[in-house]
């Protein structure tokens, strides 16, 4: 019986647990959990032309395996939707300044200066596309 208990409350927060959260303010400061059951299995990150953060939640959109963006044309406007289906994908993409304020502390060794400059052309080209 005891078994029997903790399997289903292991089920549970496991369920509870797991599930897709994704930050639901521009900021990226507060996050939500996205319903499967509603049909949530994406977050996405929404522009505007100038390139803002307007929006950020859950999306019903397919899962992905990495970021994927769309530009909605609407007459004269258009804004930017990416979309991502990890554990709080949907924050900000990473600054250059932040990785120029590291270069100069691990940069010393040759083969640690190669790793970042190859994480870095990773990180852009998937925020860039």
């Amino acid at each position: 019986m005891k078994l029997l208990f903790i399997v289903i409350i292991s089920q549970f927060i496991l369920k509870k647990g797991l599930s897709l959260k994704c930050y639901s303010d521009m900021m990226a400061k507060q996050w939500t959990q996205c319903s499967e059951a509603q049909g949530f299995k994406t977050c996405f990150t929404k522009y505007d032309f100038s390139g803002k953060i307007v929006g950020r939640g859950c999306s019903t959109k397919d899962k992905l395996f990495y970021t994927e963006c769309e530009n909605h044309v609407m007459g004269r406007f258009s804004e930017k939707f990416c979309y991502c289906s990890h554990y709080l994908c949907n924050s900000s993409p990473p600054s250059a300044i932040c990785w120029q304020l590291w270069l100069p502390l691990i940069g010393w060794h040759p083969w640690t200066a190669k790793l970042l400059t190859a994480a870095l052309a990773a990180t852009l080209f998937g925020y860039l596309r």
